[in-house]
């Protein structure tokens, strides 16, 4: 018998930093310096090119202004532009 079940997301921590169209430094440390291998900005737009967290890939990422980077709890990078973010997770603020 077939059973009609309902689910939830499991609550999710995340780190993020928004792209101002300027701030390079801010988004390769985020990133971590040695996973970088290319990262240019034009007309405001970033184009980055990164290890992923294994270093078994290479990612490809471009950010727009106010476009977020969000890292996850086992160091996966992902774009998001600022609508999503706020559709699918609340401002947690801590102190490292």
């Amino acid at each position: 018998m077939a059973y009609n079940m309902r689910y939830i997301n499991k609550s999710v921590f995340i780190e993020a930093l928004q792209f101002d169209g300027r701030n390079l430094p801010e988004i390769e440390e985020f990133i971590e310096y040695s996973n970088v291998v290319s990262a240019t900005i034009i007309n405001n737009v970033l184009y980055l090119i990164a290890q992923t967290h294994d270093k078994a890939e290479v990612q490809r990422i471009t950010l727009m202004p106010n476009d977020f980077l969000i890292k996850d709890a086992s160091g996966w990078i992902t774009p998001l532009e600022p609508d999503i973010l706020n559709k699918g997770w609340i401002p947690f603020n801590y102190q490292k």
